[in-house]
């Protein structure tokens, strides 16, 4: 994620991360406010109710009292071209005491502000979630710019609960930071405490305990997560992927691929994940994953054609598992 240092007159923020987005204005807000007061120096302006006229307006009305004046425009792509072109003009003479900061969700190097900022002497960042692969980093990251040092463990169990939704993975790293206030090093113990009381049953508890053939656990998450109104839909389709990726991970080890780099590479996945489903597959014979792999196939068959309810058929394939 890039830094926002040196204050500019003019920014340019996107990126579908919303999140993103708002943590970069956030920081901008803060380092506008150590150089002027924002209570009476600090305009918000949204795209889809606003005249370019007005924006120029305040962006070019000396502070009061105070040394900078910060103006936000979000959703700055939906502007009118004619529009777009009024606030260009202004960024190429922006005035030194205003801070300017335009935010989109898409933005192309060939529009008018993007081309107005860059000629300008603005800054132009994209802010765009991570790459799979680079999820724990980037919590890490997260987490040390809190003041807190983790595992890699740690950070990947956060992802493995959580997930790729940037909002939940901020929010909770909030909490693991409030909950941890005066505590600097963590590990897997101290998160599973915080995550715990964010989400008591996950798809991820049910799906390692098919794995690990614990059928007794499996029923028992199953019925969390249908107590906290789960979509049973999502809740079987995730455990089919589960076992066909425990199933293809098997056959690469039976064919001789069978380190997690390997796997995680055939498979396209996050080594620590590639590991969990190897090791998982050892808990079953090729025969036998495929079998489970066929039940689960002719369930959704059944579902469909008016032959089967979904939770009785996801009920007794888990008490058939074992």
């Amino acid at each position: 994620m890039p830094e926002l240092k040196e204050l500019k007159p003019t920014y340019l923020i996107y990126g579908t991360e919303r999140v993103l987005l708002d943590d970069a204005v956030a920081r901008l807000k803060a380092q506008v406010a150590e150089q002027g007061d924002l209570d009476f120096n600090y305009d918000v302006f949204h795209a889809d109710n606003s005249e370019a006229e007005a924006i120029v307006a305040a962006s070019q009305t000396l502070p009061f009292m105070s040394e900078r004046r910060l103006v936000v425009v979000r959703d700055v792509h939906l502007l009118p071209a004619d529009a777009q072109r009024v606030i260009a003009r202004y960024v190429a003479d922006p005035s030194p005491l205003t801070c300017l900061v335009l935010v989109a969700d898409k933005m192309t190097k060939g529009n008018v502000l993007y081309k107005a900022v860059q000629a300008g002497g603005g800054q132009i960042h994209e802010y765009e979630a991570p790459r799979k692969s680079r999820y724990p980093a980037w919590i890490r990251e997260r987490l040390a710019e809190r003041g807190k040092k983790v595992t890699s463990a740690a950070a990947m169990r956060i992802f493995e609960v959580i997930g790729d939704d940037v909002g939940r993975l901020r929010n909770e790293i909030d909490k693991i930071c409030l909950y941890y206030d005066d505590r600097i090093e963590l590990d897997t113990d101290e998160v599973d405490e915080v995550l715990s009381a964010t989400t008591q049953a996950t798809i991820f508890e049910l799906t390692d305990s098919i794995g690990n053939r614990d059928r007794q656990k499996a029923l028992r998450t199953l019925q969390k997560l249908l107590d906290r109104s789960e979509p049973l839909p999502a809740i079987y389709h995730t455990v089919l992927r589960h076992v066909r990726m425990v199933l293809a991970a098997k056959v690469l080890t039976e064919r001789g691929i069978g380190q997690p780099s390997a796997i995680a590479r055939e498979l396209k996945l996050i080594e620590f994940v590639a590991r969990k489903y190897r090791d998982q597959s050892r808990n079953f014979t090729i025969e036998q994953l495929r079998d489970l792999h066929r039940q689960l196939v002719q369930i959704d068959f059944d579902v469909k054609s008016g032959r089967g309810e979904l939770l009785t058929a996801l009920e007794r394939f888990l008490l058939r598992m074992a």
